[in-house]
């Protein structure tokens, strides 16, 4: 194990190439450590902002403010273990998500007091996720009376997602089933399998796509904000929505979602183009 405490957000690819800015330091306005949102009442306080500024309910903000804890521990944690090779180790007091004051998520945080391993140990980092993440699931159990299980699936397969987006788009050194080994150090066990379904997006082969074990927001019934591989969507509705998703996506976006370049023209014909 190698400590660092002069670790800039430059040095780390998985950090420099994430959606979001990760700031590595003195925590900016806005802060709310991991550590802080494990407190029920913390995070109920938290809600209300969130709501206001994605215009919906506290239910919904409260399983939004999931996604967005999940989304610091993707990016801080997951996407080096892909893009550098190297896991961090961190505490729930040291890496947090940062709000504005409108509610609106505007990057993520860690302290600068980790640690950078190698060799990655994939079991080892998924345990410091669980660590991380489910004392938050059991505070917004309680605060919202949202069912154990569904809050548990939303989580690892938002992990699972993460992690497949980010095998999808970089080449990396991780045995091949690291993500299965990620997951099962977590605690999911996989007794609700995932379902795939084919879909015809491009001029290439079908395409497997899974669908979500559970609603991202445990929604009941199908809505037009739904996700376009949501459970709650008909077959036939869920294959029209992904497809007309996957065709509207440029190609770096095909690429993380399918795992391969898109094909623009027909296999059978002379000039195929892959890119």
């Amino acid at each position: 194990m190698s400590q660092s405490n002069s670790v800039l957000p430059q040095s780390l690819k998985g950090w420099h190439d994430h959606y979001l800015p990760i700031i590595c330091g003195e925590a900016p306005e806005g802060t709310l450590s991991l550590q802080a949102l494990s407190d029920h009442t913390i995070f109920a306080q938290v809600i209300p902002l969130v709501a206001s500024h994605i215009a919906s309910d506290a239910r919904q903000a409260a399983l939004t403010l999931i996604h967005y804890i999940i989304g610091s521990a993707t990016g801080v944690l997951l996407a080096p273990l892909v893009l550098d090779g190297v896991s961090i180790e961190t505490s729930a007091n040291e890496i947090g998500i940062v709000l504005g004051q409108d509610g609106a998520l505007n990057a993520f945080w860690v302290a600068q007091n980790l640690a950078i391993n190698r060799p990655v140990l994939v079991g080892q980092v998924g345990t410091q996720l669980s660590s991380l993440l489910k004392p938050i699931v059991a505070a917004i159990q309680e605060r919202k009376k949202f069912s154990r299980r569904g809050l548990d699936l939303i989580l690892y397969d938002a992990i699972w997602r993460g992690c497949k987006r980010l095998q999808n788009a970089h080449t990396n050194q991780l045995q091949p089933d690291w993500i299965e080994t990620l997951l099962i150090s977590m605690g999911d066990l996989r007794s609700k399998p995932y379902r795939t379904f084919k879909v015809q997006a491009d001029e290439g082969d079908p395409i497997d796509m899974s669908i979500p074990r559970v609603c991202c927001v445990l929604a009941r019934f199908s809505t037009s904000h739904a996700c376009p591989t949501c459970p709650q969507h008909s077959d036939s509705d869920r294959s029209h929505y992904t497809e007309a998703w996957l065709r509207s996506l440029d190609e770096e976006g095909f690429r993380v979602e399918t795992g391969r370049s898109r094909v623009l023209v027909a296999k059978s014909g002379s000039n195929n183009i892959n890119r």
